[in-house]
C-alpha cells in the first residue's frame, strides 16, 4: 500500500477548481487541454491502494472534486445547450432563406 500523495491531491483538488473558472469565463480550448492533464492525475490517484488510516483524508479529497465537477458540469451542460439551441436557430434560419430564395426564383 502507497500513502497518499498529498501534493498530488491537492494539484487534482487545484486543477478541478481550475476548470470551474475557465467554465465560468467559457475558454473550452484550454478547459479540455486542462480536463486531460486533471483526469491524467486523478486516474494515478485511484488506482493506488491507501491504508484504512488515510481513508477519511481520501473521502475528503474525492468530496471537494466531485463538489468542484458537480459546479463545473452544470456550467458546461448550460452552455452545451445554449449552443445546440443556437445551432438549431441557426440551421432553421438557414432553411427559412433558402425557401425565400427558392420562392423568389418561381416569380
Amino acid at each position: 500500500m502507497k500513502q497518499l500523495n498529498t501534493e498530488q491531491a491537492n494539484q487534482c483538488i487545484q486543477l478541478s477548481a481550475e476548470l470551474l473558472q475557465l467554465a465560468q469565463q467559457q475558454q473550452w480550448q484550454r478547459f479540455e487541454a486542462l480536463l486531460v492533464q486533471r483526469d491524467r492525475l486523478i486516474n494515478q490517484l485511484v488506482s493506488k491502494d491507501y491504508p484504512a488510516s488515510e481513508a477519511d483524508a481520501v473521502r475528503q479529497i474525492v468530496a471537494r472534486i466531485q463538489a468542484l465537477d458537480t459546479q463545473t458540469r452544470a456550467l458546461t451542460d448550460a452552455c452545451r445547450q445554449e449552443t445546440l439551441t443556437e445551432l438549431r436557430t441557426d440551421a432553421t434560419a438557414k432553411k427559412a432563406v433558402s425557401a425565400y430564395e427558392k420562392a423568389q426564383r418561381r416569380y
